[in-house]
């Protein structure tokens, strides 16, 4: 798979419905369908995604289509904080599933650098939680 069509290998045909704007230091989306806002900003070629709100069925493919697309124009990795996500749920754990399974296909850097309870709790019932940060704290 290129690195290209990283954004759409859910096979998805178009982009989802978002509101972007640029912001102090970075720039806001908003899924248009959902409750869920992403803040993207870059130091030194390392992108940072702050997302906030609810991740469910309804905006998984808004998360999916950020995170991945900027996985792909980072230089050196991303870094996901998932501190201010408020509800989490498996569709939101897939996302980041496939989003990591690219990073390491790829050998570009993924973090988590923080999550809030909703995504402790996913990761915990899941055990997918060392997948994440066993790699973090290596790094």
């Amino acid at each position: 798979m290129e690195l290209v069509s990283l954004a759409y290998a859910y096979g998805e045909e178009e982009e989802p419905p978002v509101r972007e704007q640029i912001v102090a230091g970075g720039r806001l989306v908003r899924d248009l369908r959902g409750r869920l806002a992403i803040r993207i900003t870059e130091r030194s070629g390392r992108v940072r995604a702050a997302v906030g709100g609810e991740v469910d069925l309804d905006c998984a493919a808004t998360l999916r289509h950020v995170l991945c697309s900027n996985l792909v124009e980072s230089l050196g990795g991303l870094d996901i904080d998932l501190n201010a996500v408020r509800f989490f749920d498996c569709s939101g754990l897939n996302v980041l599933l496939h989003l990591r399974v690219l990073a390491r296909e790829h050998g570009i850097p993924l973090r988590l650098l923080r999550v809030s309870p909703a995504v402790s709790r996913v990761l915990t019932l899941t055990d997918t939680a060392p997948l994440f940060f066993a790699e973090s704290k290596a790094a």
